[in-house]
């Protein structure tokens, strides 16, 4: 027909539609980034590599806190025990991390914290990077480091963090520790303390309760005295007669 157009059709529904459409994941992508999720935060060892924030919300520590909750917020879509159902005690224990991983950056300290433990443990891998030049210098060889690829720069950091973070959590349970035993001890020796003003007091009032007998009992004897047994008169002894 003249006049008609070759082209595709302009409906604005159909292009909303193809553009919606467009941005959904397919069903088995979306599963297998909650499982890869999950895995990655409930992997052994996750108790100590969930101890930096950042690494667990896989967020960088210059990251406004405005993006980090909007990340918090797409990560506990995919980690959430309802959408995981057939993994989902697994799936708990994700959520719960991150959650506690966005607590974590929103308190100012601790995110302050964080942030200057990660900044040394980026000085220290550079600090060491530069030992290692020097080192190769030396020897004439050259100073490309395998460090130099940013990628293998990055893993290198946060190995380093783990172990930082990890030695932090060990000297704070090991202060924990220390802080309950003298807590129990201070309260012991408050209980012993107690137990003792307790049996000087039941002393006391036992003492005094008994006060008027021992009075009754000295009076009585000022009054009356010691009383002696009366013996009769002498009597002389008597002789054994003697038998031949």
């Amino acid at each position: 027909m003249a006049g008609s157009s070759s082209g595709p059709s302009s409906d604005p529904s159909l292009e909303e539609f193809f553009k919606e459409i467009g941005h959904v994941e397919p069903k088995d992508a979306k599963q297998v980034r909650s499982e890869q999720e999950i895995h990655r935060l409930t992997r052994p060892g996750s108790s100590f590599f969930n101890l930096n924030p950042f690494e667990v919300l896989d967020v960088d520590i210059d990251m406004p806190m405005e993006n980090i909750r909007s990340r918090y917020k797409k990560l506990s879509v995919v980690v959430h025990p309802d959408k995981n159902m057939d993994n989902r005690e697994n799936a708990q224990k994700a959520f719960d991390a991150i959650k506690k991983a966005l607590d974590m950056l929103e308190n100012e300290e601790t995110r302050k914290s964080c942030i200057e433990l990660i900044s040394d443990c980026k000085e220290k891998v550079n600090h060491e990077m530069e030992i290692e030049r020097k080192r190769l210098k030396k020897l004439n060889r050259p100073t490309v480091l395998p460090e130099d690829d940013p990628s293998k720069y990055k893993e290198r950091v946060r190995k380093a963090c783990i172990k930082a973070f990890s030695d932090a959590e060990l000297r704070k349970r090991k202060a924990d520790e220390m802080w309950k035993s003298e807590k129990q001890r201070q309260t012991e020796e408050e209980r012993l303390e107690e137990e003792k003003a307790k049996k000087q007091k039941e002393w006391n009032e036992k003492w005094e309760k008994g006060r008027d007998t021992r009075f009754g009992t000295w009076q009585n004897f000022k009054t009356q005295g010691v009383k002696t047994k009366k013996k009769g008169p002498l009597k002389p002894p008597k002789l054994k007669t003697e038998t031949r």
